[in-house]
């Protein structure tokens, strides 16, 4: 069963986000001490649409992982953005396939156990995949991958509040924009009026 004062912790940390880098940091530092994992990674779609870049992570005490530079393709991370539900993968089940793992350096691979993933829906698609790494205590249970979809799925729904915000800030600069031209364009208009009446004075 999801813990909903966990997600409710989550939410308000969201809250106080203010750019998507801060939301997608906060996912990571609250899935690592909800679900108990010795790492947290957020990958995100780089811009070009064509990799996924690590862009916030959180381990344990003395931990760290050797990640590929650059963006990744062509492994689970990218297959990930298909799939709506979270998914599970243990190396305790029949026919665990290690390149599922390539976007993690030889030593790092060596060293999962088990790992769970889940994408970032987004009103315009998945934007990337949160990627937790063997639990500290036993393993993963489908409790925590329900928390994980449901966490994903709710920094999804702040990332496009966080944009809808951004646009109208735009539309209103961009009306303030427009009315300090039409205010020029009057003050131009006027002085040029201004001059008009002037001229028969000034040739008499």
């Amino acid at each position: 069963m999801v813990k909903w004062s966990d997600l409710l912790t989550l939410v308000t940390a969201f809250q106080s986000c203010r750019d998507t880098n801060s939301v997608l940091k906060a996912l990571a530092n609250h899935l690592g001490d909800v679900v108990e994992a010795r790492a947290s990674l957020v990958w995100k779609l780089s811009r070009d649409g064509e990799g996924l870049l690590c862009v916030a992570s959180t381990f344990e005490p003395g931990g760290r992982a050797e990640l590929l530079r650059g963006a990744v393709t062509d492994c689970m991370l990218n297959e990930m953005l298909e799939i709506p539900r979270a998914r599970h993968i243990s190396k305790k089940r029949k026919g665990f396939d290690p390149e599922l793992l390539l976007h993690l350096s030889d030593n790092d691979r060596a060293r999962v156990r088990e790992a769970l993933y889940a994408p970032i829906p987004t009103a315009h698609g998945p934007l990337g995949v949160v990627e937790v790494l063997n639990k500290e205590r036993g393993d993963f249970t489908p409790d925590d991958a329900a928390f994980l979809e449901e966490a994903c799925r709710l920094a999804g729904r702040q990332m496009d509040a966080l944009e809808a915000i951004e646009e109208e800030r735009e539309s209103s600069l961009s009306a303030v924009q427009r009315l300090t031209d039409l205010y020029d364009i009057s003050r131009v208009l006027a002085s040029t009026l201004e001059m008009a009446e002037l001229l028969p004075i000034m040739g008499e």
